[in-house]
């Protein structure tokens, strides 16, 4: 057993998150020879279904690609976003990044996520306006500036870890503590619908989809709150 070197409580040898302060327990640097490997493997798609698809365990490889300048890969490492979807889910609409309506600016996201009890952690985005890449950053919460794609943590007593993400207006809540211990099975979201969305990052598109429950397993609830990810049974 090891401990987190934030809060000091006691943790899984392989943990690499803490599941009570949320922090990350490795550095960059410090990633296994295997985990660097895969990120080549992670496709240019941001979304809970497909982190979902390849593997809870480098959910952190799949953050780091929106970091810093766009990645210049080779044409093998990007998945076709339509295929990768057709054959995971049940794909509702397809919608480009200039042609969504949905989109929240900085200050709506921030007085949408107060309202459902996420405030112990910033919200940042990795996204411009255009969805491009950019530097890490921290939204205003005053600011008009819209972005495909926000992110924060919430830290339950109950429950553990949770990554909260809004993408094009909707929110999904990702049991990361529960979801690394139970990475056998099929991963768990918590949503408002059983529609979940998922941004393509190399056509700056979003994709509506009902994911196969091979897949990913969509719990609906009436709001996607701290209440809520407090008192969730994730085993039912």
């Amino acid at each position: 057993m090891k401990h987190c070197k934030y809060c000091g409580r006691e943790l899984n040898d392989s943990a690499e998150f803490c599941k009570y302060c949320g922090k990350r327990l490795k550095t960059i640097s410090e990633e296994s020879e295997q985990t660097k490997k895969k990120k080549r493997m992670v496709p240019l798609i941001i979304g809970i279904l497909c982190i979902a698809l390849i593997g809870v365990g480098i959910i952190v490889a799949v953050r780091l690609l929106g970091r810093g300048p766009k990645p210049q890969a080779n044409k093998e490492d990007y998945i076709d976003a339509n295929k990768f979807f057709e054959e995971n889910a049940d794909v509702k609409s397809v919608t480009h990044i200039n042609k969504s309506k949905n989109r929240l600016s900085e200050k709506e996201v921030s007085e949408y996520l107060k309202d459902r009890g996420f405030t112990d952690y910033p919200i940042t985005t990795e996204y411009s306006e255009n969805g491009d890449f950019i530097e890490k950053i921290e939204i205003s919460d005053s600011s008009t500036k819209k972005h495909p794609v926000y992110e924060t943590y919430y830290v339950s007593s109950k429950t553990g870890t949770w990554i909260i993400s809004v993408i094009d207006g909707t929110i999904i809540a990702f049991p990361s503590s529960y979801n690394m211990e139970h990475s056998e099975k099929v991963a768990v979201v918590i949503s408002e619908t059983k529609e979940v969305v998922s941004y393509d990052i190399a056509t700056n598109t979003f994709f509506t989809t009902v994911p196969k429950e091979t897949v990913l397993k969509v719990r609906v609830v009436d709001k996607a709150d701290a209440k809520t990810l407090d008192s969730i049974d994730l085993e039912g």
